[in-house]
């Protein structure tokens, strides 16, 4: 019995010294004003409502704390977040998320579709080494959206190649053919719509 006082005495010092090591590091910190949320926590609460299928415009984001944020991060499958979903991705847009949008489809293909996700770029697949580290250094901070016409190899293997350079970068999973199959706005081409 003495033994278990005395364990006690030395948990309850150890915790105190603890939190008082905490409490003189707390300035360190940078205080984050209440209410706002950074682009990690916006974008969780987006993939949220995508899986919930919310509107955007729903009050969910003020119900989001800190650590159920933190707890949405980590869930095993959002922890790899190699590829983004065709809902999610839509409500990133309507939301005005910023991303980077990337279209790797071949250039033949490319033609014989003639219509892209808009406001996204084009690269050549087949230069890949020459636009690579441009596209990496393009807007810091945002995730990249990589899209193929199927979702396949090609936009997967851009989509690591970029999370390589590191960046946030996801394939969109069924690419632009399920993206058009759920209805969602594709752009026509015009005759010179590309880029590298």
């Amino acid at each position: 019995m003495p033994l278990f006082f005395l364990m006690l005495v030395i948990w309850r010092r150890l915790a105190r010294q603890m939190a008082q090591a905490c409490e003189r590091r707390a300035h360190l910190y940078p205080q984050r004003p209440p209410g706002r949320l950074n682009a990690t926590e916006q974008r969780v609460i987006l993939q949220a409502k995508a899986q919930m299928q919310l509107p955007v415009d729903s009050p969910l984001s003020t119900t989001f704390s800190p650590t159920l944020t933190a707890t949405l991060n980590h869930h095993p499958q959002e922890n790899d977040m190699s590829d983004i979903q065709i809902k999610e991705l839509a409500l990133w847009r309507k939301a005005g998320f910023e991303h980077l949008l990337i279209d790797v489809r071949r250039d033949v293909k490319r033609a014989a579709e003639a219509d892209e996700i808009s406001g996204g770029q084009w690269h050549n697949p087949a230069l890949w080494m020459d636009w690579k580290d441009q596209v990496a250094a393009t807007a810091p901070g945002q995730p990249i959206v990589v899209y193929c016409a199927y979702g396949h190899e090609l936009s997967q293997a851009l989509a690591v190649c970029l999370r390589a350079l590191g960046r946030d970068a996801r394939h969109l999973t069924g690419g632009i053919e399920v993206w058009r199959k759920a209805g969602l706005p594709v752009a026509v081409l015009t005759k010179s719509g590309g880029s590298s």
